[in-house]
């Protein structure tokens, strides 16, 4: 994740505001349909919220848009680095046990 944060701040500015309008405009889509599913008596509502959405995260900046990612998946990630420990020495201990048995 580092060397990727280095590569992404190494891009131009322009560069990297081009990735967030498109990730913008692949995120609002689905978003924007299970917001909008469940408030579907309000009309016009998806228009506005896609652009409010647009707004905010073109004004926050690619720097800050990332650092929000992280705030908000780290603790996941986190999470999913560990149970892929602890998964991956009780696999790799079984392998090894039937590799043992087997010889």
């Amino acid at each position: 994740a580092g060397a990727w944060l280095d590569a992404w701040h190494a891009l131009p500015e322009t560069r990297r505001r081009v990735a967030v309008e498109q990730l913008v405009d692949a995120l609002a889509p689905p978003v924007l349909d299970t917001v909008g599913s469940q408030l579907a008596g309000l009309d016009g509502l998806g228009a506005k919220a896609k652009a409010t959405l647009r707004e905010t995260l073109l004004a926050m900046g690619p720097d800050a848009f990332v650092q929000l990612l992280r705030n908000r998946t780290q603790e996941h990630l986190d999470w999913i680095k560990v149970n892929g420990v602890a998964l991956g020495a009780v696999l790799g201990g079984a392998i090894g046990w039937v590799d043992a048995l087997l010889r």
